[in-house]
């Protein structure tokens, strides 16, 4: 008789003990979600849109972040990209490099793009000519596809004197005219 009395005394022990620890449970639950008590109107209609206006919103603000990376580049960059290939460029080699637009590398792969930027010097018994071309390029287009660049803005000019800080200022200049090119496309 005694132990039915101890196992009895220890199940509503154990029964409240779980009930207070439902309704700790419970009230934490409770001060852990905000409650917002303004009106809402749930029976308005929102505004349905198609797919092709989602669509061109998705690719408008793609267009918009690529330019903006593309504006966002400087002369200094463009410098240390071109860092000691200089004197390959005067002696008349086009030096070209890669440099990705970083702003969409959480997208998917066909969302991504490269620039690609290549430099020729033609030296002339005064000064000579340089020739640049900043290129837009998806980093991928499909497997066994060419890679064909959707935006390209290139500059030849006749030049007295080839300075490697004027070169940054002028490949810097055309990416940021390319980032508006392919803005407003």
């Amino acid at each position: 008789m005694k132990t039915i009395a101890a196992l009895t005394i220890a199940l509503f022990a154990l029964l409240v003990t779980r009930s207070e620890a439902q309704q700790a449970g419970a009230q934490s639950q409770q001060a852990a979600i905000p409650t917002s008590y303004t009106y809402r109107v749930s029976n308005d209609k929102a505004p349905v849109m198609s797919f092709e206006e989602v669509r061109s919103i998705t690719q408008s603000s793609v267009r918009e972040a690529v330019s903006n990376q593309l504006k966002d580049i400087t002369s200094q960059a463009v410098n240390s990209k071109l860092a000691g290939n200089f004197e390959s460029l005067v002696s008349g080699t086009t030096i070209g490099f890669s440099a990705p637009v970083a702003g969409l590398a959480a997208h998917s792969i066909t969302e991504q793009y490269s620039m690609n930027v290549n430099v020729h010097y033609e030296q002339r018994p005064i000064g000579g000519i340089l020739t640049i071309k900043v290129e837009l390029v998806p980093v991928f287009s499909g497997i066994g596809s060419a890679s064909r660049p959707i935006a390209q803005r290139e500059m030849s000019q006749a030049i007295d004197n080839l300075d490697e800080d004027a070169l940054g200022d002028i490949v810097a200049d055309l990416t940021h005219q390319l980032g508006a090119d392919y803005a407003a496309k």
